[in-house]
């Protein structure tokens, strides 16, 4: 799964009051990211087969990133991290811990569903996944619901401050289903290598964008922090 990953970060963006869409973006790509990096350094591998429907990329090695434990290992982390970096309440705190903790995490539980089985249950062993990507329209079905799903809940529950429009969202949810089908659809990447350097550029950029569609926007009947009226 590639944008689809987003879907959570819109949907849990109400919950965690004081962490900004553009850090759940990171969240929901944080097994990529560090997956990109570890191929970059040669610690995980995968290969390019051109002619696999869905994805191109054959994800044999990746015990460290994409199995069972690494990716508790990496929400865990992630929610810690959050719990002692944002500032608020005790219960804001706790609140953007667990949000953080589960977006980094529904990346795994997205991929079990797509992924043919390069996921091990046990560093790399015993691997699992649906194997949605071999129908590689059904799968751009599920990835672009899950999705708009969550960009419809966050244009639900949060308004454009003043002077602005939801033109900018829409065209951002645009634009990564555009980003999706051409990943999809398109041709395979050149190298794995390409591939990781494409992945950080792209999720960068995405998170990038969501830090400025987010600070356009407010969430409705959200609590105003002391440290935010000073």
């Amino acid at each position: 799964m590639f944008m689809g990953h987003y879907g959570p970060s819109f949907a849990l963006r109400r919950a965690a009051a004081r962490i900004s869409l553009g850090w759940l973006f990171v969240a929901a790509q944080l097994l990529d990211y560090l997956w990109a990096i570890l191929i970059l350094f040669g610690v995980e591998r995968a290969q390019v087969i051109p002619w696999q429907p869905g994805s191109r990329l054959d994800l044999y090695y990746m015990p460290f990133t994409h199995s069972l434990e690494g990716a508790l290992a990496w929400s865990i982390l992630a929610g810690v991290v959050a719990l002692w970096s944002v500032r608020g309440t005790e219960h804001e705190r706790v609140s953007a811990a667990m949000v953080v903790g589960l977006t980094v995490f529904s990346h795994w539980i997205l991929d079990a569903i797509v992924h043919r089985p390069d996921l091990g249950l046990l560093g790399d062993a015993r691997k699992i996944g649906l194997s949605l990507y071999d129908h590689p329209l059904a799968s751009t079905l599920l990835e672009l619901a899950v999705l708009v799903a969550g960009a419809v809940l966050y244009a639900r529950e949060t308004r454009p401050r003043s002077g602005l429009r939801d033109t900018r969202l829409v065209a951002f949810i645009v634009i990564l289903i555009v980003v999706n089908l051409i990943t999809t659809f398109g041709p395979p990447p050149p190298s794995v290598r390409a591939a990781a350097l494409f992945n950080l550029t792209v999720y960068t950029l995405a998170a990038l964008a969501a830090f400025v569609i987010d600070r356009g926007r407010t969430v409705i009947d959200e609590p105003i922090a002391p440290e935010a009226m000073r």
